[in-house]
């Protein structure tokens, strides 16, 4: 099952309904990504061979989320998380409630949150 969220910055970004996790069409890990070519964040398959920015399409490696040079600040609460010996991605994923990486004013002033409660299939 997945979850949706939500990112907001100060700075007035905000991401839309993100949708997480993986839903009942296969086994999948939907997580928020940060693409220096169009500088947008994005939600992409992790456990896809080749991951491209769904925006641009570039090849270019996108930056996960969890990356330290997207954390600013860790928060209390998490937000989303992947076990790596579930989803054989090589390590686990964390993302809090701290702030992150804005990809409009590129300071770490952006929040994940579930703003609204939503579970998908």
């Amino acid at each position: 099952m997945g979850r949706g969220i939500d990112a907001i910055c100060d700075c007035g970004y905000e991401s839309g309904l993100l949708l997480l996790g993986c839903g009942m069409s296969g086994p999948a890990v939907l997580f928020p990504c940060y693409c220096k070519d169009c500088k947008e964040l994005v939600v992409v398959d992790l456990l896809k061979k080749r991951i491209r920015c769904p925006k641009c399409r570039r090849k270019r490696p996108l930056v996960i989320y969890d990356e330290p040079e997207m954390i600013g600040e860790l928060g209390s609460e998490v937000v989303d998380r992947y076990s790596e010996s579930t989803h054989r991605l090589g390590r686990d994923l964390t993302l809090t409630n701290g702030t992150y990486l804005c990809p409009r004013c590129g300071r770490h002033r952006l929040r994940f949150g579930t703003g609204r409660m939503v579970l998908w299939d």
